[in-house]
C-alpha cells in the first residue's frame, strides 16, 4: 500500500446501501424507540406499535432533508466573518405512498378515521375534517443491506413528527394513486432529540471496529439469521395519535 493509500484510509466495507427500505409510524402515545437493536442478539428488533406504510415509489425513494441555517458574525475592520453560528436546523422526511390503508389515509388527511366502519358491502367514505388536526406520530426509517451475506440495518428514529404538507396528486391511467406527504421532526421531550441514526445487525458488528467508535465487538460478525420486524402484522390497527403539544 502506498503512502497516499495509508493517508486516504478508504474502507469500502463501510459504504452501505438501503437495498430495501421501509417507513414505520407509531402512535404518539406509544413509548418512543431509543434503539432498534435487540440487546441480546444484536439483530433488528422493532416495537410492535411501529407499522409500515407499505409500498412507496421506487424512483423518488425516501427524501430525508436537513435544513441548517447559520448566521455570520462580522467585525468592523475584518473582511471575513469572525464566527459563524448555527441558529436553526429543520429535519423533514418525504415519500410517495401507494397503499390505501387507514394509517396512510389518516396521515395525509390529518384526520382520525377510527369511527369509520365499512358498509354492509364494504364501502367506506372518509370525510376531510373542517379543520385538519395537528396529529403527532413516532417514526422510523429502516434500511437493509448486507455484508458478506450478513445483515446490516441502518435506521433513523424520529420520536416526534407531524404532517407539514402534502404534494398534489396526479391521476392518470398508467399509474396507481399516490399520496405524497412531507413530515417534519420535532425534539421529543422524553428522548431529548428530534432525529437519531442507528446501525445494527451481524454485518455491522463485523465492521464496527473499523468505524472509529470505541468499545466495539472485536469484529467477530455475530451469527446472522434474525433481523425480522419483530411482531409486525399487516392487520395492525391505525397508528394515528392525538398527542403532542
Amino acid at each position: 500500500m502506498t503512502a497516499f493509500d495509508d493517508l486516504k484510509d478508504a474502507q469500502a466495507d463501510l459504504a452501505f446501501a438501503p437495498l430495501n427500505l421501509t417507513v414505520l409510524l407509531a402512535p404518539y402515545s406509544a413509548t418512543p424507540a431509543a434503539t432498534l437493536e435487540n440487546p441480546s442478539t444484536g439483530d433488528l428488533d422493532v416495537p410492535a406499535e411501529y407499522v409500515s406504510i407499505g409500498h412507496f415509489q421506487k424512483q423518488a425513494g425516501v427524501s430525508l432533508g436537513t435544513d441548517i441555517q447559520s448566521q455570520d458574525i462580522e467585525a468592523y475592520g475584518e473582511s471575513d466573518p469572525i464566527r459563524n453560528i448555527i441558529s436553526r436546523r429543520k429535519t423533514t422526511v418525504s415519500f410517495s405512498m401507494y397503499q390505501n390503508q387507514r394509517t396512510n389515509l389518516e396521515l395525509v388527511w390529518a384526520a382520525d378515521f377510527s369511527e369509520v366502519e365499512p358498509s354492509a358491502k364494504g364501502g367506506v367514505v372518509l370525510e376531510a375534517p373542517s379543520t385538519p388536526k395537528n396529529r403527532y406520530y413516532r417514526a422510523a426509517l429502516v434500511g437493509q443491506d448486507d455484508r458478506d451475506g450478513e445483515e446490516v440495518w441502518v435506521y433513523w428514529l424520529m420520536p416526534k413528527v407531524k404532517l407539514e404538507s402534502v404534494d398534489s396528486q396526479t391521476l392518470n391511467d398508467d399509474n396507481v394513486i399516490e399520496y405524497k406527504p412531507t413530515l417534519v421532526a420535532f425534539k421529543d421531550d422524553t428522548l431529548g432529540y428530534s432525529v437519531a441514526q442507528g446501525f445494527c445487525g451481524p454485518g455491522w458488528a463485523a465492521v464496527v471496529d473499523l468505524t472509529g467508535f470505541s468499545g466495539g465487538t472485536g469484529g467477530t460478525g455475530g451469527t446472522g439469521g434474525g433481523g425480522s420486524l419483530a411482531g409486525f402484522k399487516a392487520e395492525k390497527p391505525s397508528v394515528g395519535g392525538t398527542g403532542g403539544a
